[in-house]
């Protein structure tokens, strides 16, 4: 009941009710990449809101992994409007990027792959990757809440070479 209770004095009052979450992140969210070249998508999902453009931010460990490119996501190039997009794999800033797109018309719901991210393994280790800046804006370009995902991480697993070895040899690289 006081849920209702609510809704009716926000309506009553004429104030409008935040924007449902709406979410940003990485796909997969954990990368363990099996080969020296791999990619990860920046995804969205709008939860039903209808976004025109997106600006995010990010960063890695450039002494783990380097972004070699970015290309279009199907969420901007299956849009049924014309759409802007642009990214930054080299910022200036060592293991920063950046990605900005918008549908250029009037804006589209739905989730999907805002970029792919084209990544080179450069040592083994561990990498984050995490959201320095994020913004969406709606068609008539406000602001609209957003929940960058947390946690995100390629690993780079130590390779073991493929050649005859002694049982010994291979122990030895475990201790």
């Amino acid at each position: 009941m006081k849920t209702l209770s609510i809704a009716l004095l926000v309506a009553a009052l004429g104030v409008a009710l935040p924007a449902s979450a709406q979410w940003i992140g990485f796909n997969p969210s954990e990368t363990v990449p099996s080969n020296e070249v791999f990619t990860v998508d920046l995804v969205l999902d709008t939860e039903g809101e209808v976004i025109m453009g997106v600006d995010a931010l990010f960063s890695f460990d450039p002494a783990v992994v380097r972004l070699d490119s970015v290309t279009i996501g199907d969420w901007f190039s299956g849009a049924p409007q014309p759409s802007f997009f642009w990214a930054d794999a080299a910022t200036g800033v060592p293991g920063v990027a950046r990605v900005i797109g918008s549908v250029v018309t009037t804006g589209r719901d739905g989730s999907g792959a805002l970029a792919v991210l084209h990544f080179t393994v450069v040592a083994a280790g561990f990498s984050p990757l995490s959201f320095l800046a994020v913004t969406v804006r709606d068609p008539l370009n406000a602001p609209v809440p957003v929940t960058p995902s947390t946690g995100d991480r390629i690993i780079i697993e130590e390779a073991i070479d493929v050649r005859a070895a002694a049982f010994g040899e291979v122990q030895a690289l475990y201790r």
